[in-house]
């Protein structure tokens, strides 16, 4: 494994375990068996590294969700698969589910702006196109605005995968599974 893989790795493990600040680049390095300028020259620096992780770590929940979506016969079976596959893929990946959820949205360095990583604006988009899939084959409710609706049901999986994740970081168990997500996306797009 070269030292860019392991460096993401090594990222990867100590971002679950002790967050964004609380993890330094030299006990990043140290993990990798690799020194600090290797994160400046593959990264430009520890945000670098985290957007590599974040890059690395929503391709594979992305195509589990497009994969699920393509099974689908209408937009809202569509949106469900979707959804299930993403948290099907989770609930396997504990480390990503806690690194995507609880240090996805953040201050970017220097700007002060809100930055969101790519995977998540793609999913958002995937489940915006697939809402509206629904709603011109009439297996979701016209009477409700797309965004908003996308907002909801992407903000309820939010929620789910990050108590699941702090739950874990604390070390306790969570009140609900993933599987019971399943019955939170049904309700949100019930049809009248």
């Amino acid at each position: 494994m070269d030292s860019r893989k392991r460096l993401v790795e090594s990222g990867k493990e100590l971002f679950s375990q002790f967050g964004y600040e609380g993890t330094s680049t030299a006990a990043i390095a140290r993990q990798a068996k690799s020194a600090e300028s290797q994160i400046t020259r593959h990264f430009g620096n520890k945000m670098g590294l985290l957007d590599a992780v974040f890059e690395e770590s929503w391709e594979p929940l992305l195509e589990a969700a497009k994969k699920g979506a393509s099974t689908a016969s209408t937009g809202r079976e569509a949106v469900l698969a979707a959804l299930v596959e993403l948290m099907t893929k989770l609930s396997t990946e504990s480390n990503i589910a806690t690194i995507l959820f609880l240090e996805d949205r953040r201050f970017s360095e220097g700007g002060g702006r809100i930055k969101t990583s790519r995977g998540m604006v793609e999913l958002t988009r995937l489940i915006r196109s697939l809402i509206l899939q629904g709603q011109r084959d009439h297996s979701l409710d016209l009477r409700v605005n797309d965004a908003a609706l996308a907002a909801a049901i992407l903000g309820s999986a939010e929620a789910i995968i990050r108590d699941r994740a702090i739950a874990a970081r604390a070390g306790r168990s969570c009140e609900y599974s993933y599987g019971d997500a399943t019955s939170v996306f049904e309700f949100l797009l019930r049809v009248p």
